[in-house]
């Protein structure tokens, strides 16, 4: 929203709404877990005051909520399961670990043409072949940069931005630290801090809730 890209637009979105209101508009970027949600989540914050700062008044967290931490004692509720070819290769990538992981002709498959390499030989990196396509090389290894394929979440660290194809695509995926699923409704719920007692209703593809 922010970005280079947009930015125009959002400061005369900005302009346009001050005038509307009187009110002095601040914006920020913030995340979630400096706010002690185990969640990385960015969002663009803007407050509107009659006069004064108020972004140093939101005091951000020394401390960080882990997954563990936020999954600890988590009811048990209902969860999507892996397609057999997800579940195989995910049964290769360990706790904090991604595609980038795989042996890179696997990696190659899984990922097809977002798959990122490095030629051994030539040392081209390239994108969506099994193989150099400037020396034609198959010494290659895996390259990095995108790391939400095929990515399983660490204990340790805070949970990624929760989506609604957190479980169901390569991408974006959120599964499990030590199971071969991906994070239950429940699970979800902890890690954006709802509390156990909030009722959801529907199945798990569905986001009707109260």
């Amino acid at each position: 929203m922010v970005s280079e890209r947009h930015l125009a637009t959002f400061k005369d979105f900005k302009q346009k709404l001050a005038s509307k209101t009187g009110l002095q508009l601040q914006y920020e970027i913030l995340n979630s877990v400096d706010y002690l949600v185990p969640q990385l989540r960015d969002r663009v914050i803007m407050i509107g005051t009659k006069k004064g700062e108020v972004f140093s008044l939101i005091k951000k967290s020394i401390r960080k909520v882990s997954l563990k931490d936020a999954l600890k004692s988590c009811p048990p509720s209902e969860h999507f399961k892996l397609n057999l070819k997800d579940l195989e290769i995910m049964k290769n990538i360990g706790a904090g670990q991604c595609w980038n992981v795989l042996d890179p002709q696997v990696a190659f498959k899984a990922m097809g043409e977002k798959y990122r390499g490095i030629c051994n030989d030539c040392k081209t990196s390239f994108e969506g072949k099994g193989h150099c396509p400037k020396c034609k090389s198959k010494n290659i290894r895996n390259g990095y940069g995108v790391t939400s394929y095929y990515r399983r979440l660490s204990y340790d660290k805070p949970c990624y931005t929760i989506t609604t194809v957190s479980t169901t695509k390569a991408h974006g995926s959120l599964i499990h630290p030590e199971f071969d699923r991906g994070l239950s409704v429940r699970e979800c719920a902890r890690v954006q801090t709802f509390p156990d007692w909030y009722k959801f209703e529907g199945n798990i593809s569905q986001s009707k809730n109260k």
